[in-house]
């Protein structure tokens, strides 16, 4: 469906013999409702929110092919005011610090058709978008955001506003599915500028909402769908004239910080700007994620947990006054400089951090091995993840599994002060893969010494860690 004026013939006769100056003053609004995302969002005109990345930023540029975006009806007759139009839109974003961000787009209008427009190139309103971040969580994100439209467009050429337009809004984005691979979003906001009067449409203060659904397959590829709308303060809500109602139908991808987006749009509900097609390319370098590097943090001085051993089976056969030997050996574990190597390598299951069962030996036959070898004062415990999922989450996640088997050891009897686990996400692969293919040989830790080559020293008393059931 195409927006359109209503008018009588009288005033399109008024119109466009020009016969009055406020005609002209008329035009000082921008004709385009969709406002495209410019703060680092995952989607392409809905702000999203959470997963901030403090002092990140981001340049881009799009391209816009507007068809139809104000027709005026006449009877049977239709005679469009602006029949197209194509701008090309620069912006740009940077997180200034861990909760605010600014942004800022300038759009330029490369060439328009129409009865009400002239061709040729015209500048647009600079946009200034201010954001502070309310709440961030994994799953969760909202953000306050204060858009302003300052009076550096084309007044004549229905670019500019002629004043300085006030845009506050509330943008929320929530994360569904493993590894977030789907993306909601939603934006609430409202648009406050003077009343200006074409023909008899009222342009005024106006309530704006967008909805926006992504999903990401894969950490290159993404399709999304997104709803744009808005409805003037002054009038009844939802009148077609001054409600229009656009969809956004897209794809994207990319790698090492360069994303690509290509969609078009279509205008469901009657009302001016709403076009009756839209075509739209994105291409935007965001600044690829650096891993600081991970530094040792000891583990608080908690005492372990005292683990009760269970209640030894009776041995009638065995004399009580016969000593039993010790076995101090650990077969599966085996010291090398600067290393500890285990017989089997601990490996994890995606996306968890729990250490499986199928390992407790090993790492009980470390704690023991520890327990001797005094001489090793420190033992850093390094995580690692695959590159499948966002590099952010990946970091945490080796992180996790560090401290997991951290406090596996701690607990059969290993002193925390000698512990430091740390996490190093997928920025050193055991196994070097593609971007974005899982390799399970990269969930692992790796475990490294410091400390001098003395030989290990006997234990005071046997112990009979071997019959505990310890579990993480």
């Amino acid at each position: 469906m195409r927006s359109r004026v209503r008018l009588v013939s009288l005033l399109f006769a008024v119109a466009l013999g020009g016969a009055s100056a406020h005609a002209a003053d008329s035009r000082s609004f921008d004709v385009d409702h969709l406002q495209l995302a410019i703060s680092g969002s995952d989607f392409l005109a809905t702000e999203g929110a959470g997963r901030v990345r403090p002092w990140g930023w981001r340049v881009g540029a799009a391209y816009r092919f507007v068809d139809l975006p104000l027709v005026e009806e006449l009877g049977k007759s239709e005679v469009a005011l602006i029949a197209s139009r194509s701008l090309l839109e620069v912006s740009g974003a940077i997180q200034l610090g861990r909760y605010v961000g600014l942004s800022a787009s300038l759009p330029v209008l490369l060439d328009a058709t129409g009865s009400m427009v002239a061709p040729g190139a015209a500048l647009g309103d600079l946009r200034l978008q201010p954001r502070v971040e309310i709440l961030s969580r994994r799953r969760f994100g909202l953000a306050a955001l204060f858009g302003l439209r300052l009076p550096t467009g084309a007044t004549d050429r229905f670019l500019g506003e002629g004043d300085v337009v006030f845009e506050p809004r509330l943008a929320t984005e929530g994360y569904l599915g493993p590894n977030g691979m789907v993306r909601l979003g939603a934006n609430l906001g409202v648009r406050l500028r003077d009343a200006r009067q074409l023909m008899n449409l009222t342009i005024g203060d106006e309530l704006f909402a967008s909805l926006a659904l992504d999903v990401v397959p894969r950490p290159w590829l993404d399709a999304l769908v997104e709803l744009q709308g808005a409805s003037a303060m002054s009038g009844a809500f939802g009148e077609a004239a001054e409600s229009p109602l656009e969809a956004l139908i897209g794809v994207g991808g990319g790698a090492r910080g360069v994303r690509v987006h290509a969609a078009v749009g279509f205008g469901l509900v009657s009302g001016w700007g709403a076009p009756r097609v839209r075509a739209l390319v994105t291409v935007e370098y965001r600044r690829p994620e650096k891993l600081a590097a991970a530094r040792p943090v000891m583990l608080a001085r908690t005492p372990p947990r005292p683990i009760l051993p269970p209640p030894l089976p009776s041995l009638p056969d065995i004399d009580d006054q016969v000593a039993l030997p010790v076995v101090l050996e650990e077969p599966d574990v085996q010291f090398s400089p600067g290393r500890i190597e285990l017989a089997h390598p601990i490996f994890f299951d995606k996306d968890r951090k729990r250490v499986h069962h199928r390992f407790f030996d090993e790492l009980r036959q470390l704690a023991r091995a520890l327990a001797r070898h005094t001489g090793i004062r420190q033992v850093w415990i390094e995580g690692h993840a695959d590159a499948t999922g966002p590099a952010r989450w990946n970091l945490a996640l080796s992180r996790r599994r560090a401290e997991a088997v951290a406090q596996f050891l701690i607990r059969s009897g290993v002193d925390p002060a000698r512990l430091h686990p740390v996490g190093f996400g997928e920025a050193r692969p055991f196994i070097a893969t593609p971007q974005g293919l899982p390799q399970p040989f990269n969930r692992c830790v790796h475990f490294y010494t410091e400390g001098s080559d003395q030989p290990p020293a006997p234990l005071e008393e046997p112990r009979v860690a071997s019959l505990h059931e310890v579990r993480p």
